[in-house]
């Protein structure tokens, strides 16, 4: 039986990501707002912390499950900490909230060729072309268009960079 979240105790949440001995649960930033949270959740994936930022991230998802930087930020700590198939899980939830934004989608498809799935990730990274804006997407398309390319050259299984925006835009 999974528990509520309005129905946990403070007992029964992971300890205080930044407190040093695990004292203090989660629960007392259940006072602090989003924003805050979310920039210490960054500021920590920034620092590589991933362990650290995960919790901040996934008490912001208990708060608001919707929320796209929320659900990019918790999967991009999965996928640095070397969980590609938890981490698509949110990443492609983030891409059907907005379906016109390819970043999410890009970070799905490195999931997809972490797992095993190149011919998916093919797939994904082909239409991810589509979706790209002149100008704003440049960048990713180039990532992307790489990508594939080295799928088409390679042959032998590939490992997508690991460092990333932890944000999706």
């Amino acid at each position: 039986m999974t528990a509520h979240p309005d129905t946990l105790s403070a007992t029964a949440l992971p300890p205080h990501p930044l407190s040093g001995d695990g004292s203090q649960p989660v629960a007392a930033l259940q006072d602090v707002d989003d924003e805050s949270l979310y920039a210490v959740g960054h500021h920590l994936y920034a620092q590589a912390r991933y362990d650290l930022a995960l919790p901040v991230f996934g008490l912001l998802l208990l708060r608001d499950s919707l929320e796209r930087r929320f659900l990019c930020a918790f999967a991009a700590c999965l996928q640095m900490q070397g969980r590609p198939e938890a981490a698509l899980t949110h990443y492609l939830t983030a891409a059907v909230l907005d379906p016109n934004d390819p970043v999410p989608v890009f970070h799905a498809c490195e999931c997809l060729i972490a797992t095993g799935r190149p011919q998916e990730a093919r797939e994904g990274l082909e239409k991810l072309q589509a979706l790209c804006q002149p100008v704003v997407h440049d960048a990713l398309q180039k990532k992307a268009q790489a990508l594939l390319d080295l799928m088409v050259t390679s042959s032998k299984p590939i490992q997508p960079g690991r460092k990333h925006d932890s944000t999706c835009h």
